[in-house]
């Protein structure tokens, strides 16, 4: 769950002698090369450059309905710039389900465990919670509400639900479908009919989740890489604004250290792809093949 970050006041705070700042520098370098190498081949051959240098996005088609693609955000520093990875669904072939984590075994779990439980090929988290880690805000499981619609509060404004294998991401108060097979509640709306909604803090910086629908219908669920710089939420608008993304709607989901996106091996990545934020959390969405 995204966390304010405190800053010292304390006057000796940060005074380290030069070699002990080398050492973290370097240590820090390490860390970060060492998460950019890691990533599956095909998150690199996502990305092309155009003749005048920027990236371009292209969608890699894993197998019909299921594409995987790589965004960059387009920070001026090539080694921390914000890099996002995406996933497209076309429900046509596939389904989408909620998990939450007693299902898995323990109250909060990670992805990689809520995906392969259910023998999902991806899953990303979904629902924000309160201190005991307990979800909020709707959940609807195989067709049963499992925890009801939160009204109140400037955060949980929209609800991505399925019905009648349909996607949809609506503003909370437009809900009444409560015969969705699924449904989850986050916030902030990012995109409403193709256009970007006014939200609050839209420059501050944390990892980053959340999901999208396209004109055509295809569900796109999506996370940042690194935990550092992560990526404002005015960068994930203009993300979802490229028309490359063809994107109609979509919604912010838990942040921070509970931002997760875990992908199977597939024809384009030897391994799993699983991002992560480091914290467990109580539920996910999961994508199954029909």
């Amino acid at each position: 769950m995204e966390r304010l970050i405190y800053r010292s006041s304390d006057p000796g705070a940060g005074r380290h002698s030069p070699s002990l700042l080398q050492s973290l520098g370097l240590i820090i370098i390490g860390i970060l090369l060492f998460g950019i190498l890691a990533l599956p081949d095909y998150v690199y051959r996502s990305v092309e450059k155009s003749s005048a240098g920027q990236p371009v996005f292209n969608w890699q088609e894993v197998e019909k309905g299921y594409a995987i693609g790589r965004y960059a955000l387009g920070q001026p520093h090539e080694v921390l710039k914000a890099e996002v990875l995406l996933v497209r669904f076309d429900l046509r072939y596939f389904t989408l389900r909620m998990i939450t984590a007693p299902a898995a075994g323990p109250q909060k779990s990670d992805l990689r465990t809520m995906t392969l439980s259910a023998n999902g090929l991806a899953g990303i988290n979904a629902n924000f919670f309160d201190a005991q880690g307990a979800p909020l805000g709707l959940i609807i499981q195989d067709g049963q509400l499992i925890h009801r619609l939160q009204h109140g509060g400037r955060l949980l404004t929209g609800v991505f639900y399925v019905a009648g294998q349909k996607p949809h991401i609506v503003h909370r108060d437009h809900f009444s479908k409560l015969d969705a097979e699924c449904a989850l509640q986050g916030g902030p709306l990012l995109i409403v009919d193709g256009k970007p909604m006014q939200i609050a803090d839209p420059k501050e910086q944390s990892r980053r989740s959340g999901i999208a629908l396209t004109n055509r219908g295809e569900v796109i669920i999506f996370a940042t890489f690194l935990r550092f710089p992560g990526a404002a939420l005015e960068q994930i608008q203009q993300m979802l604004l490229d028309p490359m993304l063809d994107i109609s709607a979509a919604l912010n989901l838990d942040g921070g250290g509970s931002s997760q996106l875990f992908v199977r091996k597939n024809p384009f990545s030897a391994d799993d792809t699983f991002i992560t934020g480091g914290d467990l959390v109580p539920a996910g969405l999961v994508v199954q093949k029909r």
